[in-house]
């Protein structure tokens, strides 16, 4: 009803009620997955920590375990940093009328679309994140894990 003005709110809301709800589901289903490996997997792993040349193998699987434990912990962080920024729920962003201080004035439907965009991205980086804090790469990753993970024309590469 609204031409092209509808068309423009309607696709970051098309995009964002199909990421969000797959990020989520993925993200889920790999930390059970993970986890559930790690455990299963993890008293036959340590057994051969003393074994000449699969000790890395042990020291491999520990570090795993860290990084999945990580995952939880920057999950914590990224939910309390929005309840810091008042978007812990849909209302909140409403209210505010703006995301994190930016996309002043949109319409409320254009404008949980992008911040469901924008979590869903979060999330769906909290694995890299992860495992490149653990293994003490921590600076640069979010530059890292864009240019690395994002396929970007060679004119934009630097």
């Amino acid at each position: 009803m609204g031409g092209i003005a509808a068309i423009v709110g309607v696709v970051p809301m098309l995009a964002a009620y199909i990421l969000y709800p797959l990020t989520y589901v993925a993200f889920c289903f790999f930390y059970s997955f993970y986890g559930a490996v790690l455990y299963v997997l993890g008293p036959l792993v340590i057994s051969l920590i003393p074994a000449f040349g699969v000790g890395s193998l042990a020291r491999s699987y520990l570090i795993n375990l860290i990084v999945f434990h990580f995952w939880g912990v920057i999950y914590s962080v990224l939910g309390a940093l929005m309840a810091a920024v008042n978007l812990a729920t849909v209302q909140d962003v409403l209210t505010a009328d703006s995301f994190v201080g930016g996309f002043v004035g949109l319409e409320q439907s254009f404008l949980l679309g992008i911040a469901s965009i924008f979590y869903s991205i979060s999330l769906a980086a909290i694995p890299f994140l992860a495992a490149r804090i653990v293994r003490g790469e921590a600076f640069g990753t979010i530059a890292n894990v864009v240019l690395n993970k994002i396929p970007l024309p060679a004119s934009l590469k630097p």
